[in-house]
């Protein structure tokens, strides 16, 4: 067996009863070998992370981060959009890099919104612009390359201005991250102001 060389010209030995399946990025830094026993894991300066981080969360189902009090006297709803992982999403170590976490938060709201008979075009047909206030993303575990993850999105506050979103992402049983975007409506000048009735009654609906 032949191990690799870095540029350095010092010679990398992979583990026992492994082989080095890609070469080393160009900084040197990340090394990955596998067998047929263990999962890819990652060595980036002397610390190792397994791929797969487990964390209980019921893909399909709302989850329980979403519950209030409120929750409790109504149904749940909620919307899931499905997607694979492309790969210009990926960065130089393999996984999603974390600025595609607020495109997929994107698709789950406009999911949500088109499954209530709703869309940016309607509403800015009718006056209001729907413009982001406020934003925040905790990532929990990777995703990588052509991973299937499913985005969880609930409508959990609404207000005669504004509307606030919340997200999960799961892949199978794993939670990858969470948040929420708070968005308000103005008009055409950027202007606060109350929501057009129907689409505010709209959106009271997709609270449940």
């Amino acid at each position: 067996m032949t191990c690799p060389i870095s540029e350095q010209g010092k010679k990398i030995n992979a583990p026992a009863g492994t082989e080095p399946s890609d070469a080393l990025n160009p900084s040197g830094d990340v090394r990955r070998y596998r067998d047929s026993t263990t999962p890819p894991r990652f060595e980036i300066a002397g610390m190792r992370r397994e791929k797969r981080l487990p964390q209980a969360v019921r893909p399909g189902k709302p989850s329980e981060r979403f519950a209030t009090a409120k929750d409790k006297e109504r149904p749940e709803v909620s919307h899931i959009a499905e997607i694979r992982v492309r790969y210009h999403e990926t960065d130089k170590m393999g996984i999603v890099h974390f600025i595609n976490h607020f495109r997929w938060f994107e698709i789950g709201r406009t999911e949500l919104m088109r499954s209530h008979k709703m869309s940016l075009p309607k509403l800015e047909k009718a006056g209001c612009f729907l413009i982001l206030k406020e934003t925040k993303c905790e990532y929990k575990s990777p995703a990588w390359y052509d991973d299937i993850i499913h985005i969880e999105t609930k409508v959990v506050e609404v207000r005669e201005k504004g509307v606030k979103f919340m997200y999960v992402i799961t892949r199978e049983e794993i939670k990858l991250a969470e948040g929420y975007t708070i968005h308000v409506c103005t008009d055409g000048a950027g202007k606060v102001k109350p929501f057009p009735e129907k689409y505010y009654k709209m959106f009271q609906e997709a609270l449940g």
